[in-house]
Formats: structure tokens, C-alpha cells, sequence
């Protein structure tokens, strides 16, 4: 055991800690996790990532984005693969990837929307992203046809 002789009100804190997502807008961020999550219905998986916002007032917050990875709907794989591919595109890696580690650690500029559904608590959603001006991505700009609903 360490004695550490500390006292918590004495010490102010500066770092701001808050679950309430953030305003909409467009955040640089970059991919600190990755994982491949069977869905609850047992019909498929997705890829879900977390994000850290780099820099700025919100720097260090995180985001969770999911992203279908093989689903027994068509409709919902199509969605998925072109999801998929803005985000590699945005990231720089516009041929083969082959693990989703390769997407780590790349800035790339999130456009996230406050989601609100009834019974539960409001939350960000990723919907859409652009490389970085200071990253290794590629242009890929997003428009109203790129937002996921």
C-alpha cells in the first residue's frame, strides 16, 4: 500500500467531464479502437470504432461509431460497404484493408449530428467524414447524400 497523503478539495480540477454529446459540427478525430460485434438479432455484425476528438475545446472526448459489416439484408450491406469506403477514403487507404488497425491514428474531419429517439438519452452519430487537411487521407467530400439516417 502507498501513502499518498491527498486531499481532493484541495485540488481544483480543469478537465471537463461530461457524457452529454457534442454540438453538432464538424471535429478532427482519429480511430483509438476498433472491433468486429456480432448484432443482437443474431442477422450479422458491425464494425464499431471509437473515436477521440483531437485538440480543440472537446479534445480527448470520444465518440462511437458503428458501421455494418455483413448483415443478411442486402439493402443493409450496401449501406455498409459504402459507409465503409468513404470512411477508408477519408482515412487515405483507398485500395485493400485488410484490419481495421490500419485505420487507426489517421486524423480524419467527422461530421457528428445530435441524435435524439425517444426512450433514450441523446447521443452523437457520425455522419459523415472528410480527410484532415493535416492528414494522410484523400478529398472525400461529403454532402446531404452521405448522411445516414
Amino acid at each position: 500500500m502507498a501513502r499518498i497523503d491527498f486531499t481532493p478539495n484541495e485540488t481544483t480540477t480543469t478537465v471537463k467531464s461530461s457524457y452529454d454529446p457534442l454540438p453538432d459540427g464538424e471535429y478532427e478525430a482519429r480511430i483509438i479502437e476498433s472491433q468486429l460485434r456480432d448484432n443482437k438479432a443474431g442477422t450479422g455484425n458491425y464494425l464499431q470504432f471509437t473515436w477521440e476528438i483531437v485538440g480543440g475545446a472537446h479534445g480527448g472526448r470520444r465518440v462511437w461509431d458503428r458501421i455494418t459489416h455483413k448483415h443478411k439484408n442486402e439493402q443493409a450491406m450496401q449501406i455498409g460497404s459504402e459507409t465503409l469506403s468513404k470512411l477508408c477514403r477519408a482515412c487515405g487507404k483507398p485500395g485493400r484493408v485488410d484490419y481495421t488497425e490500419e485505420l487507426h491514428d489517421i486524423p480524419v474531419m467527422l461530421a457528428l449530428k445530435v441524435r435524439s429517439e425517444d426512450g433514450y438519452p441523446d447521443s452523437n452519430e457520425v455522419v459523415a467524414y472528410k480527410a484532415a487537411a493535416s492528414g494522410e487521407g484523400q478529398e472525400a467530400p461529403y454532402n446531404d447524400d452521405d448522411i445516414r439516417f
